[in-house]
């Protein structure tokens, strides 16, 4: 791997823990709304929607973590990641 290439894994790599980080801080944040606050909500999701969320972030955590250590290459991570963002959004949505 030469310079670039590396530069360019940290890069994405960084961008993917950002993106990764964002949606679970989103979903626990909805998770403790639900749980332990008063608020009220007009539409609610289920917690078993919400906790499988969110172990699809800390997944996608994990692989940005495993691109910055290069151990994956980055149009593997890129996959995944794109496959996560998809059932993320397809499990709040419907």
């Amino acid at each position: 791997m030469n310079f670039s290439q590396a530069k360019r894994a940290v890069s994405v790599g960084v961008i993917l823990l950002l993106i990764n980080l964002l949606m679970a801080e989103y979903t626990f944040s909805l998770l403790y709304g639900y749980n332990y606050t008063n608020r009220p909500y007009l539409c609610m999701y289920p917690n078993i929607t919400l906790i499988i969320c969110l172990s699809f972030a800390i997944i996608g955590t994990i692989v940005s973590i495993f691109l910055l250590n290069k151990r994956i290459k980055t149009k593997f991570a890129l996959l995944i990641q794109l496959l996560i963002v998809i059932v993320w959004v397809a499990l709040l949505l419907f």
